[in-house]
């Protein structure tokens, strides 16, 4: 495993990058599977960092795709700041990759409903609560209604890749790259830099 990190080709390199986030939606077990992704806070949070899945990855248009409850305060702090910063690490292989995309909300749209059609019905009821995230309720089940899954209830989050910082720490030397993108994930920049 540790050898594929082991190349000397920036183009190669950034192919791996982008290869091993398509596997990480196809494989629920990918350790890129969750990412933490931080957006800017609301409320006494200046920062606001969660785990999320990432659900689509095109490199063809440079975008990485999660989603999220319609109703969701992280919502209005993404509207007004349209900014995500992803973390993935795999501690078997130890690399650490940073993405910062900007953002576009999808929520009772064409993609948001082509989304929708892809959720399994189990993970519909992460859509079902009759309240929105984050609000206080008597019991740890009392905000459920899993008999009700609303697509209006949900959204998209595409992140259009800006910037793609990859770290490998390896035994042998740590190796760093910066990738850089224009609009539409064209690639713009890509530099070796010192861990």
């Amino acid at each position: 495993m540790e050898d594929r990190w082991r190349v000397a080709s920036l183009p190669v390199l950034e192919a791996r990058v982008w290869e091993s986030l398509g596997d990480a939606v196809a494989r629920p077990d990918a350790a890129w599977r969750t990412p933490v992704v931080a957006s800017v806070g609301s409320g006494h949070r200046a920062v606001d960092a969660r785990v999320m899945v990432l659900r689509a990855v095109s490199r063809a248009r440079g975008t990485l795709t999660c989603f999220t409850d319609a109703r969701s305060p992280k919502l209005d702090a993404v509207r007004s700041a349209p900014f995500l910063a992803w973390t993935f690490y795999d501690p078997a292989e130890r690399v650490q990759l940073r993405v910062g995309t900007m953002v576009e909300i999808h929520v009772d749209d064409a993609a948001a409903r082509e989304a929708w059609a892809l959720v399994p019905e189990p993970a519909r009821k992460n859509y079902a609560t009759r309240l929105a995230p984050g609000s206080s309720i008597p019991g740890p089940l009392a905000g459920h209604d899993f008999t009700v899954a609303l697509a209006e209830h949900f959204a998209v989050l595409a992140g259009t890749v800006t910037e793609i910082d990859w770290l490998w720490m390896a035994a042998d030397g740590h190796r760093r790259a910066r990738f850089r993108y224009d609009v539409g994930g064209v690639p713009a920049v890509a530099e070796w830099l010192v861990p």
